[in-house]
């Protein structure tokens, strides 16, 4: 009985695909086929997206830093520790304000200002005051020494963009002359340093004075 059924079966599902291949023999040819109805329309290409690489800015996450009285703008990955002190300069007693945040051993940021008396430093080129400043940054075992110096301006103020340079690292900043005060921007970084995060501190400080 029960190979009966599955001849019965078996019968029925034969004369079912028979039926749909002659039914589908049956169907004629679209009239709207290209070539006057020979060979096989060509499909649309398929559209390719377009894509990009976007850099984030290197201070997207950095905190905008203007200490009260200091006359400048800048930007930190977290807030700076200010440390003073005061000397006697050619200049004239002068007082020294730096904040500084190091974040590993190989990156450091900083901002000086240093103030003097006012009258003393009409006497003097800005240029030598630049020369003074960029210098203090060369000065014990540190080994800089000046690879490269050229003049910019910054919010009016005309000043000198200097890159210093030793075994192990680099110092690159700033330095502009506003009224009395003398400001460096700088960062200190080892080779391994995306230098566009040193660009960046650079470009973002400013003068409000």
């Amino acid at each position: 009985m029960r190979r009966l059924l599955l001849l019965a079966l078996s019968s029925a599902l034969f004369l079912s695909a028979c039926s749909t291949a002659a039914t589908t023999q049956a169907q004629p040819p679209a009239n709207d086929a290209p070539n006057g109805g020979h060979g096989l329309a060509t499909p649309a290409p398929t559209p390719v997206p377009s894509i990009q690489v976007t850099i984030p800015p290197r201070d997207a996450d950095w905190i905008t830093f203007a200490p009260y009285s200091g006359g400048f703008i800048a930007k930190f990955p977290v807030a700076p520790k200010l440390t003073t002190s005061t000397a006697k300069t050619t200049f004239g007693d002068s007082t020294t304000s730096l904040w500084a945040y190091t974040q590993d051993s190989t990156l450091s940021y900083y901002v000086q200002a240093t103030a003097y008396p006012a009258g003393p430093l009409l006497s003097y080129e800005s240029s030598t005051l630049y020369d003074a400043a960029i210098n203090s940054l060369t000065g014990g075992s540190s080994g800089l020494a000046l690879s490269a110096e050229n003049d910019v301006t910054l919010n009016g103020y005309a000043g000198k963009l200097f890159l210093l340079k030793n075994a192990v690292g680099s110092v690159k900043g700033e330095v502009v002359l506003a009224g009395s005060t003398v400001y460096i921007a700088f960062v200190a970084y080892t080779p391994s340093v995306d230098s566009g995060i040193v660009d960046a501190f650079l470009v973002d400080f400013t003068l409000s004075v």
